[in-house]
């Protein structure tokens, strides 16, 4: 069991098959599907992916989150929700996918893998609260930093390394800026 600093209880789930089932279970609940035309843009993730073709890539995820959120919706209040909802709404069929990569220096958000790339992606978001504001430059400057810092994706590999930070916005309840780290 977890604590935030507002004394919520958040549960942690035993293992990832868990968690995954309690999302698809959620997005069953409330019946949120995605169109057909949100379902084929997924098929064109692995050559956005190849190509870095970061726009694109924003564009498809905030298709999924426009899909499958509800107006009143607290998702955008932690950005691992809505990279849960991302990575659950790709089909395992379309790319290679894994979230919370663990290296010695961390754990990286999410990475989609082809036979050519390895892209890694690491969400932040930004917020306003009445203690404390977290810009959108703020957050993509953080997780730029973050990517640097705990070395997300390096490693022996004949795959080309793309690593991004993408800001969550909480204010535009969507994804709004993103990076390339150099």
């Amino acid at each position: 069991m977890q604590y935030n600093s507002e004394a919520d209880v958040l549960l942690a789930y035993p293992n990832e098959e868990v968690e995954e089932s309690i999302l698809n279970l959620k997005r069953d609940l409330y019946n949120l599907k995605l169109t057909s035309k949100t379902n084929r843009c997924m098929l064109a993730i692995p050559e956005y992916v190849d190509a870095a073709d970061i726009e694109s890539l924003k564009t498809v995820f905030n298709k999924i989150i426009i899909e499958s959120i509800t107006p009143d919706s607290g998702i955008f209040n932690r950005e691992v929700d809505i990279r849960n909802l991302i990575y659950i709404s790709i089909p395992d069929s379309v790319i290679y996918k894994s979230r919370e990569t663990v290296n010695a220096f961390g754990f990286a958000d999410m990475q989609l893998v082809t036979r050519k790339t390895k892209l890694v992606i690491e969400f932040k978001r930004s917020y306003k609260t009445e203690k404390t504001t977290v810009t959108e430059d703020q957050a993509l400057d953080s997780g730029l930093k973050q990517l640097k810092e705990k070395h997300y994706g390096e490693g022996i590999s004949d795959k080309k390394l793309i690593r991004v930070a993408i800001v969550i916005s909480q204010e535009k309840r969507a994804l709004t800026k993103w990076q390339m780290l150099d």
